[in-house]
């Protein structure tokens, strides 16, 4: 899982019809970053519990890949990878399809949240990884309900809609149809996060692309198939990660 894949960044054009608001920024600061261990591990959903969510930490899977390195990392990956180091990998399978996401975690007013950019994938059919075809930043409400269980909840491409036509909000974007995309700076889009966990809308955090998730597997195992991928002991299907 090459640290440099996930700084390609590209500016394409917003995709149509999708559930989740976009945004070409982060949504996170340095100031912000919040990691927290007992996202790791292996985890079923609500949706279908024969759908797997595995999560690694970035750091972990660095040191890892290092061992089997025989050149020293250059300055530029070394920088890279002090960008994104509190971040996670994030593995979900769906029937026979695979997506792999980049999550950055950070907190607002005590609140967690996740922002959700795209690694790769085996088919851009699975139904989470086309919301995020453009390589853009997504906003995800990070609930820890207890040891073994989590919520997240992407924010509706709907209400940030709603909060624009009834003005509501005054934050840069640019309107693709009746979709938007959010081009305003990661502190920006923090302020916009705060004053909004504040106001008297009602169901904020309403959204069709939610998950409960159920821990499954510890982080210790969970970490022990990502060693197997990066040896490349182990496989997945439709992908290559080097």
């Amino acid at each position: 899982m090459k640290t440099r894949h996930l700084f390609i960044f590209a500016i394409a054009m917003l995709i149509l019809h999708s559930c989740i608001i976009k945004s070409l920024h982060p949504f996170y600061t340095k100031d912000t970053l919040s990691f927290d261990k007992r996202f790791l591990g292996t985890w079923k959903d609500d949706k279908d519990p024969n759908n797997e969510w595995i999560i690694t930490s970035v750091k972990d899977c660095y040191q890892e890949e290092r061992k089997h390195d025989t050149v020293p990392p250059s300055s530029k990956q070394i920088e890279d990878y002090n960008k994104i180091k509190e971040g996670y990998y994030v593995i979900f399978k769906e029937k026979d399809e695979i997506g792999i996401f980049f999550a950055m975690p950070f907190k607002i007013k005590n609140q967690l949240f996740l922002d959700f950019t795209t690694f790769t994938s085996s088919c851009t059919c699975i139904d989470l990884y086309s919301y995020h075809k453009v390589t853009t930043h997504s906003l995800v409400k990070f609930d820890i309900l207890d040891d073994n269980r989590v919520s997240i909840k992407w924010f509706s491409s709907d209400k940030m809609k709603s909060l624009f036509e009834n003005h509501k909000i005054n934050i840069k974007h640019e309107k693709y149809d009746s979709n938007y995309l959010l081009t305003a700076s990661p502190e920006e889009l923090q302020k916009f996060i705060a004053k909004y966990m504040v106001s008297n809308e009602t169901d904020k955090w309403k959204t069709d692309v939610a998950y409960n998730l159920e821990r499954t597997e510890s982080s210790e195992k969970s970490f022990q198939y990502i060693k197997k991928l990066i040896s490349g002991e182990e496989k997945l299907k439709g992908i290559d990660l080097n």
